[in-house]
């Protein structure tokens, strides 16, 4: 009974917002579109047949406007990547797809329990993309699904949160824990903070091109190093481990509920977390690429 009553706790108060902002799922999508172009070019053909019959294609059609070519399809995979995001509040909003959280700091002896329906929704969505039998109207939400889903499950918080005594309804995987990128800048959630770990301004600022042209260049010699594993539980098992040792650790445990008296963050903080994100992305964006060969 009263691990039920914890799961119950758990369940309807643990729910994170998106995990990277638009560049980091954009960069997901595209550093895939990169590796399966290269590997299974049959396989992005058949994607861009499946997308032409998408329930929401207009909004693609609006954002990849006086676009053609190679430019036009590795951009319709990075908008492929965000669109869970750009549809919450409609009709295919689906929010605990989103995340599968542990504790990660604190009580981690209800570790056992995880709120969020992330991995069994990759699974679905994989095996709904990769059905030649499925509507494709369904396969191209699932494509996008899956895009996404890979991208949010290599941002460690959205396998981790913090539950304690300080944090008794937990931090909501560090939405409602604020923390500053540093001294006198302004309060802004722990999750946030990770989520926008490609916008060195935190307001969505910066060179996002840049961004994007930096990654694909690390792109190639780093693929091999991430040895593209297709076992959805070893890459939440790389999350996990990244929300305990570098997630809550140092001023990041520091965070608090008043975003007035929200601490700076350290520069080795920012530095860790900023390098974390960029391994994360391009290893999400090279296994996305290899889920999707063979797609017909």
């Amino acid at each position: 009974m009263l691990k039920r009553l914890f799961c119950l706790f758990l369940l309807c108060t643990a729910l994170p917002a998106a995990a990277w902002d638009n560049r980091g799922h954009r960069l997901t999508g595209e550093l895939a579109y990169d590796r399966l172009q290269a590997r299974d070019p049959a396989a992005v053909q058949a994607i861009v047949a499946i997308m032409a019959r998408h329930p929401d294609r207009a909004r693609f059609d609006r954002n990849l406007a006086g676009m053609s070519g190679e430019a036009r399809t590795r951009r319709m995979f990075g908008l492929m990547a965000r669109w869970p995001d750009d549809v919450r509040d409609t009709r295919w909003d689906r929010p605990d797809w989103h995340y599968a959280l542990k504790v990660m700091h604190g009580w981690t002896w209800l570790d056992w329990y995880t709120a969020g329906k992330a991995e069994a929704q990759w699974a679905a969505n994989l095996a709904s993309a990769r059905s030649a039998a499925a509507p494709p109207e369904q396969r191209a939400v699932a494509l996008c699904w899956l895009l996404h889903i890979g991208g949010d499950m290599h941002q460690p918080l959205h396998r981790g949160h913090r539950l304690d005594g300080t944090w008794l309804k937990s931090d909501r995987a560090g939405t409602i824990a604020y923390v500053r990128r540093g001294p006198g800048l302004p309060p802004m959630a722990l999750h946030q903070l990770w989520d926008k770990a490609f916008d060195p301004t935190g307001v969505d600022g910066g060179d996002e091109n840049g961004d994007v042209a930096r990654l694909h260049a690390a792109f190639a010699p780093r693929e091999v190093a991430m040895a593209p594993d297709g076992n959805f539980a070893n890459w939440l098992d790389e999350s996990e481990a990244l929300a305990r040792a570098r997630g809550y650790t140092g001023p990041a445990l520091r965070a608090t509920r008043a975003e007035a008296a929200a601490p700076p963050m350290t520069p080795a903080y920012m530095t860790m977390l900023r390098a974390i994100a960029e391994r994360r992305v391009i290893a999400a964006g090279v296994r996305m690429g290899a889920a999707l060969q063979g797609l017909r």
